[in-house]
């Protein structure tokens, strides 16, 4: 999603037309009239009203210019280059995402939801790792899936975790190494 260039962004401070790709959002949860929506290169959420927003795909696939640029420059991107909405969006193509639950970005530690000695049972990474986490709650996880994501990812991926949940549902973390 696009943030409106007049609209709360704006009234935050943020100048959308200067962010460019960097003003693209997810949205986590939607409701008639609204969106809250996360901006994880400009770390805020915020609640947008729906005409603030701007879908990049639907927009694309009108033919608009500006949206078929952004939705070509993003994809486009190598994994390792490409910025977190980006890779974000294209494991949600993938996988059977029912939500997304969470984005980080700071050292492994801060974001670490349990004891810390744990660390060591997951990745050999030290705890001042700066990285980007990603919590996706699935339906369902194929493994085939779950292999062409992981290689598409690459060397970006530093670890992943499947929880579980809630009942009869799983949370994928997924630990990224910032963009370059």
């Amino acid at each position: 999603m696009v943030p409106a260039r007049d609209g709360l962004l704006r009234d935050l401070g943020f100048d959308v037309a200067e962010l460019g790709m960097r003003a693209l959002g997810l949205v986590f949860e939607a409701k008639p009239g609204k969106a809250y929506v996360h901006f994880p290169e400009i770390k805020v959420a915020a609640w947008l009203n729906a005409d603030e927003l701007a879908s990049v795909e639907q927009e694309a696939a009108a033919g608009h210019a500006e949206f078929v640029r952004l939705l070509e420059q993003g994809r486009g991107a190598p994994p390792a280059e490409r910025l977190l909405v980006w890779t974000i969006n294209e494991v949600c193509r993938k996988l059977p995402v029912t939500h997304v639950l969470e984005i980080e970005s700071g050292l492994l530690l801060e974001m670490w939801d349990e004891p810390v000695e744990d660390i060591p049972k997951y990745t050999s990474l030290p705890a001042e790792t700066e990285m980007r986490h990603v919590a996706l709650g699935l339906s369902e996880l194929r493994m085939n899936e779950w292999e062409e994501v992981r290689r598409e990812l690459g060397e970006r991926l530093l670890f992943a975790r499947f929880l579980p949940s809630s009942m009869r549902k799983l949370e994928l973390s997924l630990y990224l190494k910032p963009a370059v």
